[in-house]
């Protein structure tokens, strides 16, 4: 998949599963295992390399796990 197209549904992803407060990104990256730096160049599109891409692709396939996998993030308040 192309990386605009990707990183589009990766935000479509993190919207509908609720995934749009103030520290998602960085709770997301810390249980990928990611500097969060990354994560939100990547999900800006101010990098489109191949690290951006694996990024994406790994958020991609975490959101779509289900969601018993997003149970040990923090609640939306």
């Amino acid at each position: 998949m192309e990386i605009e197209n990707l990183r589009k549904e990766v935000k479509k992803e993190l919207i509908d599963l609720g995934f749009d407060y103030p520290r998602a990104q960085a709770n997301l990256a810390e249980v990928l295992n990611i500097n969060p730096r990354s994560l939100n160049m990547a999900l800006s599109g101010y990098r489109r390399n191949k690290g951006s891409h694996q990024i994406l692709s790994n958020l991609l396939k975490y959101l779509r796990t289900g969601e018993d996998a997003h149970a040990g993030l923090p609640e939306i308040s």
